[in-house]
């Protein structure tokens, strides 16, 4: 049993991607049938976390505990197969999903699970490639020019992959949290220790209408409170740049000059004298007159 899952995890990995797709499998197209190869063929395991499809990907941070998984076994199937295959078996996931988040996760789906990743050789490669396939691994996502060491896997059919992330997932303690979106029904991680019903700000606020409007009018006024902070920073600008004119010993300023002193432009200006007219009744800080 893993404890306390700590750490900050990725909202949609791959296989959670895969569940939550709603148009890729409605036609098979060229672009379907691309989006399909890549949850087949390309996999990052991250070494310390260990997955990189399941916590927060930062191989610039950390390169030394990456490497680049690369499933082998494409020529075993056509995209077309792949499509298929994936098509087919997308509701059994969601329901193996489900299980999980209900604890009611069966044998047969735990046999599922092992037959795929049972179908899962990794071998260990040292790299002694030409400089531009070296070049290609990296920028497929290791960002790390130094490589050397990286592995491959040795996959039957294209499920083992999607399969092989959730077993990975659950060995991490993952279902503690895997969650189902009530307003749009997608599956999510939660990405830190906060507790997340939601998948997204948009469901949390179209789940209350009361607190859609409430949000709306906060940011309402964080944003009349922000450009009222803006306003009185330039107009400070502005005097500053007219003290610093007249400390030059120019009596009569020219509004080019101040632009220029304050480092404001033209409609910027025009916008402040407004509003001190508007609030004040005259100007202020714009009168080029005044001190």
């Amino acid at each position: 049993m893993a404890g306390k899952v700590t750490g900050q995890w990725q909202k949609f990995p791959s296989f959670i991607e895969y569940v939550n797709d709603s148009t890729t499998f409605q036609s098979k197209t060229q672009a379907t049938l691309q989006h399909t190869s890549r949850w087949t063929t390309l996999i990052f395991l991250d070494l310390k976390s260990p997955t990189i499809g399941i916590r927060t990907r930062k191989l610039h941070r950390q390169p030394s505990f990456s490497r680049i998984i690369l499933f082998q076994g494409r020529a075993k199937w056509s995209r077309d197969l792949a499509w298929e295959a994936l098509a087919t078996n997308q509701n059994e996931f969601k329901m193996l999903l489900d299980g999980i988040i209900n604890g009611n996760f069966s044998h047969v789906h735990l046999q599922l699970m092992e037959e795929h990743a049972s179908h899962l050789w990794t071998h260990p490669c040292w790299a002694n490639l030409s400089r531009e396939k070296l070049l290609g691994l990296i920028l497929i996502g290791f960002h790390d020019r130094g490589l050397q060491y990286y592995e491959y896997m040795q996959i039957h059919d294209p499920l083992d992959g999607l399969y092989w992330q959730l077993r990975e997932f659950l060995r991490l303690g993952g279902e503690q949290r895997l969650r189902k979106c009530p307003v749009c029904k997608h599956f999510f991680i939660q990405a830190t220790a906060r507790p997340a019903t939601y998948c997204n700000r948009k469901c949390r606020l179209n789940s209350d209408p009361s607190r859609r409007e409430a949000d709306a009018d906060y940011h309402r006024r964080y944003r009349k409170k922000r450009r009222e902070k803006l306003i009185q920073e330039n107009l400070e600008k502005v005097q500053e740049a007219k003290a610093r004119l007249r400390a030059l010993g120019e009596e009569h300023l020219a509004l080019g000059w101040v632009l220029e002193e304050a480092k404001i432009g033209k409609k910027r200006w025009n916008s402040l004298r407004r509003y001190e007219v508007e609030h004040y009744g005259e100007s202020r800080a714009t009168d080029l007159a005044r001190p």
